[in-house]
Formats: structure tokens, sequence, C-alpha cells
């Protein structure tokens, strides 16, 4: 159903509640397909469609209260049912449990469904499910059930809580959108896909902040793969704050905030973040998770503003070989010293004109490449060293040639280089553990510097550095 037909729809169904003002209880109690169900006045044995009817409204006038102490508030088996509450829903097990396919929940302004067990249980695919700002949705369990359901849609404006168990539960397919405003919040996770391949969309407030000790984790976003997350309000949680499994695809201009555990945890995946992802514990800001296909590329964009945070920045496991490319504008933190470890895999780290990384940034084993892109800060990256690792690694200056070196130190521990960027200001580069420069004017061996100046340390400088340039070019690699 599009959006457009929901809304034609929920309109004509709402035309039903003035004309059954009088009508007692939910009537009529056996409705044929397509009829209006109204609810005028307080029922407490509830509603349920027994013969499985198609295509009925029901309708839960203001003021009216629709209970089961024995079993669901409101049940219905038929397909493209439309459930339209402005009262109050509550039942000992669901407040309402949708089995159809193609089915519509509005929960409007005011109302309330709760639910001992879930507030709303949907098993039907394609169902929607709209909970208006100023309306809520409570389960002692999950606030939304409905991981046995496929492309369920879930739009909250106002709150869903489930308070032993997840907010939102939902099957492969799921859109669901929190909306400025609107808050999901769990006992367990704030959002669990069980399924591959939903998207999610918050502009809100989704929260999973109990700490569960050894019995759990509470985590704001979790699923399988191919799982979408476009993030500009707040998502929080105790556990992982975002944790799903491959193909992840992570844009985010808000808050991402773990207090005990990772801020994003995956196997592979993009990132685009200019908010902040921060892990406030004693883990990591982004992790990669070991075992995945070492042919996979994953994709980190910290673009101007943004901030990853964590012991260490941006972590990837031992034993993932894959590859992890990085784009840096923003600032990139680690508490405890290295704000990048990428261990082994053919790594890439591209540092632009504002980009921060506060502690070693150190790209592991293979042959990885660091890219200083544009004119840089007086010292790049805010001065904090750049590894190489283990095999052979190279950095590429896109905009400058030999001739634009000032100076260089070579150690052991760490080699700086001066150089002019294209704008005429000066940057130094810490380094350690590179082979090669590249420049506009050719690729050039690292071991040609160190065998010109003595060991363990001693300096260059360069009026030009055409005349070195010339000897280290026939010797390093040709452009």
């Amino acid at each position: 159903m599009t959006r457009s037909a929901l809304f034609v729809s929920t309109a004509l169904a709402a035309l039903g509640f003035s004309t059954s003002a009088a009508w007692a209880q939910c009537a009529p109690d056996d409705p044929t397909p397509g009829q209006i169900v109204t609810c005028a006045s307080d029922d407490t044995n509830g509603f349920e469609d027994d013969d499985a009817e198609p295509n009925l409204t029901v309708n839960i006038n203001a003021g009216v209260t629709v209970s089961n102490d024995d079993g669901d508030a409101l049940q219905l088996k038929g397909a493209a049912n439309i459930v339209n509450n402005n009262g109050e829903i509550d039942g000992e097990d669901e407040g309402i449990q949708i089995e159809g396919a193609n089915s519509v929940i509005n929960n409007f302004s005011g109302a309330s469904i709760a639910g001992e067990d879930n507030g709303v249980q949907i098993e039907g695919n394609g169902t929607v499910l709209t909970n208006a700002a100023g309306a809520s949705i409570f389960g002692e369990d999950r606030g939304v059930e409905a991981e046995d359901a496929s492309d369920v849609e879930i739009y909250n404006f106002g709150s869903i809580e489930g308070e032993d168990s997840d907010g939102v539960r939902a099957g492969p397919g799921a859109i669901i959108e929190n909306n400025t405003g609107a808050t999901i919040t769990a006992g367990d996770d704030g959002v669990q896909i069980a399924g591959n391949g939903a998207t999610v969309t918050n502009d809100g407030t989704i929260s999973a902040l109990v700490d569960q000790g050894a019995d759990g984790s509470s985590e704001g976003i979790t699923g399988d793969d191919d799982i979408t997350l476009i993030n500009n309000g707040t998502l929080e949680a105790h556990d992982d704050a975002f944790q799903t499994q491959l193909n992840a695809n992570i844009t985010n201009t808000g808050l991402i905030r773990s207090i005990n555990n990772d801020g994003i945890d995956i196997d592979t995946g993009s990132i685009v973040n200019s908010g902040a992802i921060i892990a406030e514990g004693v883990e990591d800001g982004v992790d990669y998770d070991a075992g995945v296909d070492t042919a996979s590329i994953s994709t980190i964009d910290n673009q101007a503003g943004g901030l990853i945070s964590g012991v260490v920045g941006v972590n990837v496991d031992a034993d993932n070989d894959a590859r992890q490319f990085i784009t840096n504008a923003g600032t990139i933190t680690g508490a405890g010293g290295t704000a990048i470890f990428l261990e082994e895999g053919e790594d890439s780290l591209t540092m632009l004109a504002t980009g921060v990384i506060n502690g070693v940034a150190d790209l592991g084993a293979d042959d990885d490449l660091l890219t200083i892109m544009g004119p840089q800060l007086a010292a790049v990256g805010g001065g904090n060293l750049f590894d190489g690792g283990a095999d052979i690694d190279t950095i590429a200056f896109d905009e400058i040639a030999s001739g634009d070196l000032i100076s260089l130190t070579i150690a052991s521990l760490a080699s700086t280089l001066e150089f002019r960027n294209s704008d005429d200001t000066v940057s130094t580069l810490r380094f350690v553990n590179f082979e090669f420069f590249s420049f506009t004017d050719g690729v050039f061996a690292v071991e040609d510097f160190a065998s010109a100046v003595p060991i363990p340390a001693a300096g260059l400088l360069f009026a030009g550095g055409l005349g070195f340039f010339g000897v280290a070019r026939r010797r390093g690699l040709k452009a």
C-alpha cells in the first residue's frame, strides 16, 4: 500500500466514527468482509475477527478502552485490515495482534497501545504501523514485535517502549523511521532486525541503556547483513550502539554513543560521518570483526566536523585480512594512544586538510597507502605518527612534487618530512615504516633518502630538491 493510499483509507474510515456513536462496545461482533467495526464504549473482552475477514476497518473512539485480561485486546486475522485507534488498547498478552498481510495500524495522538507481552505483534507481511506524536506503544516484553513478518513499515512520531526486551523487533526488508521528537526505548535492544536488508532512519532518540551484566547485552540497533542506518538524532546503548554483520551502510550526522562497548561494530560496510561516533568505555569507536572475505572493502568517510572516538578510534580485529579505506577530514581519537589500527590487508588512509588524528595511525601489515591530499595543517593530522606497518607501504602526495620538499629527518622510531603545500604553506609529517614516496613527478624509494643520511638519525635540507631527487628517482620506481 502506498503512503497516499494509506492516508486516504484512514480518512475515509474515520468518517464512520460519528455515525456509530450509539453502538455498544465493539460492533458488529461478527463483521463481514469490508465492514467498519466501531468501538464506541469500553470493551473488556477485546475484539477478535474469528473468521479472518479481510478489509475490515476497526475504529476505537477517543475516550474508549478496549481491553482483555485473558488474551489479546485486539486480534485481526484477515488481510488488508485497518485499525484506527483514538482511545486505549490494553491486552493481557498483546495489545494488538495483526496476522493478515498488508494491514494498517494508526495510533493517533493521545492514544495508547499496551500489552503485558508485546504492545503490537505483527505477523502479516507488508503491514504499516504509524504511531503519531503524542501517542504511545508499550510492551512489558517488546514494544513492537514483527520478526516473523517481512517488509513491515514502522513510522514513529511518539513513543515506543519494550520494558524487558526490544523496543522494536522486525524482520527482513523492514523500514523503520523514528522521527524528530520520537523515542524508542528498550530493556534489551532498541531496534533488532531478525534478518537481512532493513533500513532504519533515526531523527529522534533510540536508547538501550540497561546494564544487563552477564545476562546479555543492550544494543542500540542490531541485525544481520545489508542493514542501512541513517542517523540524524541520538542512538545510544550500554553495549554496541550499532552492531550488524556484512554490508552495513551507515550515514551519521547525529550522535552514536556506547557507554561500555563499541560505537559501531560491523564485519564490513560503509560509514559516512559528520556527527559523533563515541565509545565511552573500554572499546572502540568503530570496530571491524574478524572472519570476512579478504577481497571485501569497507570505507569510512569522516567528514569535516565528524568525530570518531574510543580506546581505539577505528580498530580492525585480529584475523581480519580484508581492506579498509578511510578518508579523514574530521577527528579520529584513540584514548589508549592508537587512533587507527587496520591490522592486515591492503588498507588506505587519506588525510584531508582539516583531518586530525589523536594517537598513532597504524595501517598494519600488507601493502598500505597513506595519501596526503591538498594543503595540510602545519603538522599533518595534528602531529601524531603515521605507521605503515610491515610489508611495502607508500606515502602519496596528490599536489606536490619532489621539488616541494624542504627537509627530511630520518630516524628508526619516527622520521619527519617537511614540505611546501600548493598554497605555499609549510607542513611536517611524522612517519615510520613506509618504503616509498609518491609525488606528482614520480615515485621514490625511502631507502634512497636513508642511504644519504647517517644512522641513527640525521637531517637533509633540500634547496629545490632537484639534484638529490634526480639520483633518487633513477634508483627508485618510475611514476
